[in-house]
Order: structure tokens, then C-alpha cells, then sequence
């Protein structure tokens, strides 16, 4: 530890005593700046000033108009078909791959709506969704491209993008609803603006990954740039964009749901009211609709991926026009035939059995629900709200979620962090957000206590992923707020489901992430390792676990996210079941909302840091989660370098001689000669030189890589050099030429 880390350490620890002693606990009520009331009249002015404001009747209502003749559109369209005529389509859309029976459960799935008596409410779900992710697309794929292409465009919609991801879905309610009024326009709304940053990422980094070779092979041959984009660019980076309406599809139907809170109606206000009314049975038979829709969408959408070693039937001109010609005469067979709404005979239910065994549930465990309802709500959350509420001054939190936030990301977002639980104060809603905060955290510990072991555990053993890969792909497909409903049914309404579901919803990214890490620490360690003796435990220990602690971080920066998201929608199903209207207060939702950006901004876990871009080099392995080339040429490698916060090389003497050039912070790893890397220890040589300029870290080992890659310092290199030679070398070498050229 540095001479100035320590003083650091000890200056904030000092500062953090002092306000303990002298600040005081609570947030003091008397500085509430009463921020409803002029929200309040700003929402009265909207309702006079809607139909007669320039900004609604230029903007906002062309806008509203817009998406609601598209809604109707779809949703009559869909609606008007003949119900036999979608599972077809999908199990020929799916069967193209020669998944029999996936094809065969996702027709099955198709159907299942309307055999428990919710197809109308399907249909409009599946309209808003199809709108929603048709207006994505629209503006996705052109943002994205620009962005791609632009990287003055990209710096500046990064930021962005990153918060859109960050914020709960949830809070895209508040602003729409506020604007827009409520019903099924403002949940479109919503749902376009919490789905559209997937579909600008993924367009732009299937743009940004097109090869070179194929760019430069089109200018030779004299095409321009249009050219280039629409027949090179753009048909290789189409994997890509249809991964992108895959995510953009699961994050939008995730919202859909939780959008009949502003009148969305469709799937999620069915369920919705069956949490109102405690029907346990009611509520698993309709949010095993939404899985089947979610299910459906997701394997529809990725059965368009061209994926390379799947197979697919090759599909003629003459057969996809026979196939349409089919669907078309059994759409107008069907609709003649009056076939066009699902037959009432065929439903059935089983929400009364469900409802015994819910029943039987509760009484029979008891023992177990109870004293865990206990224990979590008066021996952890309780506990801690007390803590945070009275024990620990205000200014003591503020000053240590600003220390908190330094390390991980910097001054800046110390002053955000700041500034966001000011503001939480300020709008009286400290103990809210200390309650959504509390909860957050339980969930978050017992999500890492669960996953992260878990994770290890497949990552060691192939078979057992594998196995539990389907069950896990299953979990992520399912919206956020069909998690809580059992929860719901078996604790009642409290804050131990929300707690149970947040930590069910986050596990499965967790494990996979965890293990995927586990997996990709490479062989030569664990061997060298194994080669001096190392047991099972130690190589765990000592090689796969500090190895794979990237991808470990990573997994808990998706846990808290997706923690945060279940939080949330956990409050609002609590408030729905207790409010006589559905339509939450405002002030309800501005507590909220204050409490997610503060919770946030405490639990920032270097998601900056993970911005990642790198130089391969040629050969076949390809990182999954960071945008790469193989090779950069000069200007590219220097542009990169100059966006770069923090370099990450071996100890070449270009990448050194460009960060200090540049003046940018550098990491160097050198090449081993003894593991075959180079002829010799040249660039270790060259590393132990550098060790005493301020700025420039080295690393020996992967280990100690690691280690500093969470602790580097993001001052500038002490040295510095020009771009251009000295001024006495180039003497030297111009008189040099000058005496061979006389002799």
C-alpha cells in the first residue's frame, strides 16, 4: 500500500468519525422542500394546457396519435386472424431449424392463453409488444449505426445509454405518465424507451465488428461509403441486429407487464388484480400466459439468428410462397367459417386445485414460512432500517457513499452520488428510500451467497451445467413480476416476497456468469499450478477464483440490477393489493424513484470500469463481452488509445512510448520467455524500468494483474515524450547522412 493510499484511508476514516459524532441521525424533516406540490401543479397545467399548448399539439399529440393508431391497427389485425393461424406460423418458423419439438411446445404455448380463458388479453399484450419493439427497431438500428460509424456520437450517447440500463423499469412510468396521461399509448411510450438501448448497442457492435479486410475489399473495387454500409455493413452485422430485437423483445415484454400500472391493460392488469383479490390459483394459471408469450417471442426471435453449426432447412423461393399462399387461404377459410376467436369449449381451469394446494402449503410448512418471515423482517430489515435511520448520522452516510463511489468511479460520480441522496432528503423520503435500500441489500447477500458458490460449482464440472443450462435459460425469459406472485401467495403481501423474489430473478445471471468465468481461466495456469503440487482446493483458491474475478464482479453488478428491478416491482405490488385504484399516487412513485437512484449510485460496481475494448491479435478465440479487433491499424490504435481512460498492454515499447506520449495511465504485463510468449525476458527487462514512473503500473503474473487491475491509479505518467525526435538527434543524424554522402 502506497504512502498516499494510506493517508487517504486514514483521512476519509477520520472524516467519518467526525461526522458520526457531530451530525445527527435522521434526515431532518424540517429541510423537505415539499416537491409534490409542484409536481402537482405541473400536472394540473398538462391537463388544461393538452389540447391548446404548442408542445402538445405540434409534439406530443402527433406522437400519442401515432402509436395509437398503430396499436389499434395491431391489435385488430391480430385479433381478426383466425386463432389456429399464429401457433402455425410459429412451428414453422421454429420447425425451419429442425427443433421438432421446441416447435411443437412453443404452438402448444401459443394456445395456452386461450385455454384458460385470457386470449383477448394475450392479443393486446402481444399488439403493445409488437408495436413497442417495431418503433425500437426504427429508431435503433439507424442510432445505433450512426453511432457505430461516428465516435463523437457514440462518447456522447454512451453515457446515456448506460443510465437508461442502470434505472429500474419501473421508473420510466413516473415522466410518461405525467406527459402522456395514462393507458395503453404511455405504456407504449415506456416500453420503447426502456427496450431501445439494446437494440443501439448491439446494431452498433455488429457494425463495429464487420472485418476490415471486407471494408477495405469494397473500396478497392470504388465503392462509396453508402455502398459499403448497405451491402457490406449492414448484411454482416444482421446477426447482431437480430440479437438486438431478441433483447430489446425480453426487455420490452418485461415492462408490458408491469405497464398496466398505467393502464396498459392486456396480461399484466389480470394479474394485477388477482394479487389484489389473493387468488393464488388465478394468479400462477394467468403468469403462466406471460411465460408462454415470453417463451414464444424469445424462440421465435432467436430461430431468425443465423447461427453458425445450427441446422436449417433451406427454404426456396417456390416453398416460402407456397407457405404464404397456405397461411392466406387458411386465414380466409377460417374467418368464413366465423374460426377467428378462440373457442370458449376448449378452456379449462385448474386455479382451484392450485388454490387447495396453496392452501395445504401454508398450513403444512408453517413452521418454516413463519419463523423466516420473522426473521428476515424483524432481525435484518428492522434491524438495519434502525441502523441507517438512527443510529448512523446523515452526513456520515452521505460522506461514505461519496468515499464509496470515488474508488469505484471517480470524483464525478462521488458528486452524483452526492447530489442523489441530497435530493432524496430534500423530497422527505429518507426512510423510503432507507427501506428500499435495506431490502435491496438482504436480497443482494443472499443472491451472492447462493449464486456465486453455485457458479463455482458448474464452472468445475461440464455435466452438471449442461443439465441445469435449460433451467436456467428458462428463468431469464421470464418477466420480472411473474417471480413475485408465489412469493405473494405463500408470505402474503410484506416485504419478505419482494426480498425472495429479487433474489429467484437474480440468481441465473449470477451462476452463469460466475461459471462462465470459472470455465475460461486457461489451462496453462491450472496446470502449472497442479505441477507444483497445488491440491484441488488450493488451484480453486489460489488460480480459478482470482482468475475468474472479473467475470465474478460482473455477476454481481447484473445481481444488484436486477435485485434493485424486483425491488421495486415488489413495492408496487404490495401498494396495488392495498390501494382500491391500480393507479399509484405520485408521491408513492417519487419515493420510489428517489430510492432506486440513491441505491444505485451506492451500489455502483465499477459497471464504468467493464467498458472494454481490445486488440486480439489473430487467432480463434473471441471474447463475449467486449467490443475487439484482431489487429488496429496505426490511426485506429491511436484513437483508441486517446479515448482510453486506462491502458492495459504488454511491455511492447509502441504501447509505452504512445501512453507516454499521450499521457495516459498504463498497466503493462510483460511477455514470459520462460512460457514461450518471447525468445527471452526483454519485455520484463523493460517493465522492471518502468516501475518507478508515476502512472505506470507493472504486473508479473494474471494474479497480481488482477490484483491492480481493481486498484489502478488513474494519475498521468510522471514522463512524458514528443511526438517528434529531439532536436539534437535529429542533428546527429542529418550530420551523419551528411559525412557518408561527402566520403
Amino acid at each position: 500500500m502506497s504512502k498516499r493510499y494510506r493517508t487517504g484511508v486514514i483521512a476519509v476514516v477520520a472524516i467519518l468519525i467526525a461526522m458520526q459524532l457531530l451530525g445527527s441521525g435522521g434526515f431532518p424533516q424540517s429541510w423537505n422542500i415539499g416537491l409534490s406540490e409542484p409536481i402537482n401543479s405541473w400536472q394540473s397545467w398538462i391537463r388544461t394546457n393538452r389540447d391548446q399548448h404548442w408542445l402538445f399539439t405540434f409534439i406530443l399529440n402527433p406522437i400519442t396519435w401515432t402509436v395509437e393508431q398503430g396499436l389499434n391497427f395491431t391489435e385488430s389485425f391480430i385479433g381478426w386472424l383466425p386463432w389456429f393461424v399464429p401457433p402455425v406460423v410459429v412451428f414453422a418458423i421454429i420447425a425451419k431449424r429442425k427443433k421438432w419439438i421446441m416447435a411443437s411446445f412453443a404452438a402448444f404455448a401459443v394456445i395456452y392463453p386461450g385455454l384458460v380463458g385470457v386470449w383477448q388479453e394475450s392479443i393486446e399484450t402481444i399488439s403493445l409488444m409488437a408495436v413497442s419493439v417495431g418503433i425500437c427497431v426504427l429508431l435503433g438500428v439507424p442510432i445505433g449505426v450512426w453511432t457505430a460509424l461516428n465516435k463523437r456520437a457514440e462518447s456522447i450517447l454512451r453515457p446515456l445509454l448506460d443510465a437508461m440500463q442502470t434505472v429500474p423499469a419501473t421508473v420510466y412510468l413516473i415522466p410518461i405518465v405525467l406527459l402522456f396521461g395514462i393507458g395503453k399509448v404511455p405504456a407504449a411510450i415506456a416500453t420503447v424507451v426502456y427496450a431501445l438501448p439494446p437494440m443501439i448497442r448491439l446494431t452498433s457492435l455488429g457494425v463495429q465488428q464487420v472485418p476490415r479486410s471486407a471494408i477495405e475489399a469494397g473500396q478497392m473495387f470504388g465503392a462509396t461509403k453508402r455502398q459499403i454500409l448497405a451491402r457490406i455493413q449492414l448484411p454482416l452485422a444482421v446477426p447482431s441486429i437480430v440479437a438486438g430485437i431478441n433483447q430489446t423483445v425480453m426487455m420490452a415484454l418485461g415492462i408490458v407487464v408491469i405497464a398496466t400500472l398505467v393502464g396498459a391493460g392486456g396480461l399484466g392488469q389480470e394479474i394485477n388484480q388477482t394479487v389484489r383479490q389473493l387468488s393464488p390459483g388465478r394468479g400462477l394459471v394467468v403468469s403462466l400466459a406471460v411465460v408462454a408469450v415470453a417463451f414464444v417471442l424469445d424462440r421465435v426471435s432467436m430461430a431468425l439468428i443465423s447461427q453458425p453449426g445450427t441446422s436449417s432447412v433451406k427454404t426456396s423461393r417456390k416453398l416460402l410462397v407456397t407457405s404464404l399462399v397456405a397461411v392466406v387461404l387458411a386465414t380466409l377459410i377460417g374467418r368464413l367459417a366465423g374460426w377467428h376467436e378462440f373457442p370458449i369449449s376448449y378452456g379449462t381451469s385448474f386455479a382451484d386445485p392450485i388454490d387447495t394446494a396453496v392452501n395445504w402449503f401454508r398450513d403444512t410448512f408453517s413452521f418454516a414460512t413463519r419463523p423466516f418471515n420473522d426473521f428476515i423482517v424483524r432481525d435484518v430489515l428492522l434491524r438495519a432500517q434502525k441502523l441507517l435511520n438512527n443510529s448512523l448520522s446523515w452526513q456520515m452516510i452521505v460522506v461514505a457513499a461519496m468515499a464509496l463511489s470515488y474508488v469505484v468511479a471517480g470524483w464525478k460520480m462521488a458528486v452524483t452520488t452526492a447530489v442523489g441522496i441530497l435530493v432524496i432528503g430534500l423530497t422527505g423520503r429518507w426512510a423510503d428510500s432507507v427501506d428500499t435500500l435495506t431490502q435491496t441489500l438482504t436480497a443482494v447477500v443472499l443472491s451472492m451467497l447462493i449464486a456465486l458458490p453455485v457458479g463455482v460449482w458448474l464452472g468445475r464440472r461440464p455435466r452438471a451445467e449442461a443439465a441445469l443450462s435449460p433451467l436456467l435459460d428458462s428463468l431469464q425469459t421470464i418477466p420480472p413480476l411473474i417471480y413475485a406472485i408465489p412469493f405473494v401467495m405463500i408470505f402474503t403481501v410484506g416485504p419478505v416476497p419482494g426480498v425472495v423474489a429479487a433474489v429467484v430473478y437474480a440468481i441465473p445471471p449470477g451462476i452463469r456468469l460466475t461459471s462462465l468465468g470459472i470455465r475460461q481461466v486457461n489451462t496453462e495456469s491450472i496446470e502449472a499450478a497442479t505441477t507444483f503440487g497445488a491440491t484441488d482446493r488450493q488451484v480453486l483458491w489460489g488460480v480459478r477464483i482470482p482468475l475468474a474475478m472479473p467475470s465474478i464482479i460482473l455477476a454481481i453488478n447484473q445481481m444488484v440490477m436486477m435485485v434493485l428491478a424486483m425491488a421495486i416491482i415488489a413495492v408496487y405490488l404490495l401498494l396495488a393489493a392495498l390501494y382500491e385504484s391500480w393507479i399509484l399516487p405520485l408521491n408513492v412513485l417519487l419515493a420510489v424513484t428517489f430510492a432506486v437512484l440513491g441505491a444505485l449510485l451506492l451500489m455502483h460496481f465499477r459497471g464504468r470500469a467493464l467498458d472494454v475494448y481490445a486488440q486480439i491479435g489473430k487467432n480463434s478465440w473471441r471474447p463475449q463481452y467486449v467490443a475487439y479487433s484482431e489487429m488496429l491499424g496505426p490511426s485506429d490504435f491511436k484513437r483508441h488509445v486517446m479515448a482510453a481512460r486506462v491502458i492495459v498492454a504488454h511491455a511492447g515499447m509502441g504501447t509505452i512510448l504512445s501512453a507516454l506520449q499521450l499521457q495516459k495511465p498504463l498497466l503493462v504485463m510483460p511477455r514470459r520467455g520462460a512460457l514461450g510468449e518471447t525468445r527471452n525476458d526483454h519485455q520484463a527487462d523493460t517493465a522492471a524500468e518502468l516501475c518507478d514512473i508515476e502512472g505506470i503500473d507493472v504486473a508479473i503474473d494474471e494474479s497480481e494483474l488482477l490484483s491492480k487491475l481493481g486498484k489502478i491509479d488513474h494519475s498521468k505518467p510522471s514522463g512524458s515524450i514528443s511526438s517528434h525526435a529531439e532536436e539534437s538527434l535529429t542533428n546527429s543524424i542529418r550530420e551523419f547522412i551528411h559525412r557518408q554522402m561527402i566520403s
